[in-house]
């Protein structure tokens, strides 16, 4: 009986690691577009953003630089610091999500 117990919460744990959402590599991403140094994306510099990799920019062609910035910049200050652009993680799909383990 232990043993089963024990695999099913196994099984539980692997399903649910499955689903955490794919890390974007923010010191890269940073170094590739953040390109006065500051530690934040200006509107300028985020219409030079191609992707989130390993996520892919979303596929809704009325999803623009501009309304992603918009609806990224939280406090409405006109930059994206870290805090605000990990909420692209609520946005684009995972693209991990259904792979098998």
């Amino acid at each position: 009986m232990r043993t089963l117990a024990f695999l099913i919460f196994w099984a539980g744990i692997g399903s649910c690691l499955a689903c955490e959402p794919a890390s974007i590599d923010w010191q890269h991403f940073f170094a590739q577009y953040d390109r006065n140094g500051n530690g934040q994306i200006s509107e300028r510099e985020f219409k030079r953003v191609s992707g989130f990799f390993p996520y892919h920019w979303p596929n809704r062609p009325n999803l623009s630089h501009r309304e992603l910035f918009a609806r990224l910049d939280i406090n409405q200050d006109g930059a994206l610091d870290q805090d605000e652009l990990s909420g692209v993680y609520t946005l684009l799909s995972n693209p991990y999500l259904g792979l098998p383990d």
